[in-house]
């Protein structure tokens, strides 16, 4: 049989991790000795009782999830031999699904309509599926490639073509913020893996730093006046946009993509 181990990232940490280990292994206690030594204060104390609050905090999470691991692997020794390792974070997974967001949108005028269901990290890098259909700005995609673009009527469904920044910015924020980054940091929370506060400061710092690296961009100051400056996020009507009314009256040319209601920006 052979064996694959995954090793937990930040948002994992509980009261209590690594201390049993440490008791019934010499070579766990001696992990966590050592960083002791190398951290300045006992990191062991932290992990035992906590509290939880403080075991949350970035400063003594990471580390604390980090040397749990390494003891957990010192106990294990020899007696396994994994060939494939692993890990997840919260974080990377964030700076990644924003990195990828961020520049499709900014500098092809591109919004996937990908969530988190069809997104997976795969190696250190993200692997995204989109089966509903991408919503593209046309004009920016022409001047972004030049002669090797697309004809507009290449594109067997013209509902995935626009001229407006702002729509590509109702499906980044219905899609990319709400479903890909927000569900998971709500989700998170309810099962007490950290506090929301701390989990929607993830989300929000990943974004800043992926529309940090476009500064004076107008495609990535809309964004950011759409995501982070504004009070409310749009979200998707699509019980309306499935009804039987006549789309001349909701305007709901796809029921994909059809926005008539707003919320508070948990991101402020």
């Amino acid at each position: 049989m052979r064996v694959g181990v995954i090793f937990p990232g930040q948002g994992s940490q509980v009261v209590g991790m690594g201390i049993d280990v440490a008791r019934a292994y010499p070579a766990a206690a001696q992990t966590f000795a050592a960083a002791k030594t190398i951290l300045g204060y006992d990191l062991r104390a932290v992990c035992e009782h906590g509290p939880q609050e403080k075991l949350t905090e970035t400063r003594y999470a990471q580390p604390a999830i980090f040397v749990t691991n390494v003891a957990l692997a010192k106990a294990v020794g020899d007696a396994l031999d994994p060939v494939v390792s692993a890990g997840h974070s919260f974080g990377e997974y964030c700076s990644l699904v924003f990195g990828i967001a961020v520049r499709l949108f900014v500098r092809y005028g591109i919004a996937l309509e990908s969530h988190q269901q069809n997104a997976a990290l795969v190696r250190g890098h993200l692997l995204v599926k989109d089966f509903d259909g991408s919503l593209v700005n046309y004009p920016r995609l022409v001047a972004a490639l030049g002669p090797a673009a697309p004809g507009r009527a290449e594109f067997a469904d013209q509902r995935l073509l626009t001229d407006s920044d702002d729509d590509l910015a109702n499906v980044f924020i219905t899609i990319t913020v709400h479903l890909c980054a927000g569900a998971i940091a709500f989700g998170l929370a309810e099962r007490g893996r950290a506090p929301l506060p701390v989990l929607i400061s993830i989300v929000r710092k990943s974004l800043v730093a992926a529309l940090d690296e476009y500064g004076g961009s107008p495609s990535a100051a809309l964004l950011a006046a759409r995501v982070l400056a504004a009070g409310r996020l749009p979200g998707k009507a699509m019980v309306t946009a499935g009804t039987l009314t006549e789309k001349s009256r909701t305007g709901a040319s796809d029921i994909n993509k059809y926005y008539g209601t707003t919320g508070p920006n948990y991101l402020r």
